[in-house]
């Protein structure tokens, strides 16, 4: 996987945010397996040219955004999408978005595949799951006892979730 370059642009970098977690696990991933990534806010887009490109961006390499459409910018060269909802209806102006700014939209889920189809996005939608990191939630072997089955569940409580 050397050859693969992206800019790979979130709204934040933080492990208490679901894209946020989700987004600095993929980057690190494909930097071990030896992909060229170049990590930035979304806000990055918005400064005057000449900082932008004191970033180090190369906007001739395919830039993927992790993150809900109303967070995206537009940007100069090819723009992905990866974007995720918990409802079959999506906000108002998100298709309008995303069909102005980008090329196609990564989804993690088939039914998320066929709510951006039925708003009529016009980019190409594809399925992309996501994974679980096995260093991070190991298997821990406990004998059958007198205790309750429990399970973890993590998500996001900021105001993207209402």
């Amino acid at each position: 996987m050397t050859n693969l370059q992206l800019n790979w642009f979130q709204y934040k970098f933080i492990k208490e945010d679901g894209y946020g977690r989700f987004g600095m696990r993929m980057v690190r991933a494909l930097a071990r397996q030896g992909a060229g990534i170049m990590p930035a806010l979304m806000e990055t887009a918005t400064l005057p040219g000449d900082l932008v490109r004191m970033t180090g961006l190369d906007f001739s390499r395919v830039s993927v955004a992790l993150l809900p459409p109303h967070e995206l910018k537009a940007i100069p060269g090819r723009l992905i999408i990866s974007t995720m909802y918990e409802s079959n209806r999506l906000r108002p102006g998100w298709i309008d978005r995303v069909n102005q700014l980008c090329e196609r939209v990564i989804v993690p889920a088939p039914w998320m595949l066929e709510v951006f189809e039925s708003h009529d996005c016009a980019v190409p939608v594809h399925v992309v799951p996501g994974g679980i990191d096995g260093a991070e939630f190991p298997v821990v072997e406990r004998p059958l006892g007198k205790r309750p089955y429990t399970f973890l569940a993590l998500g996001d409580r900021g105001s993207r979730k209402g």
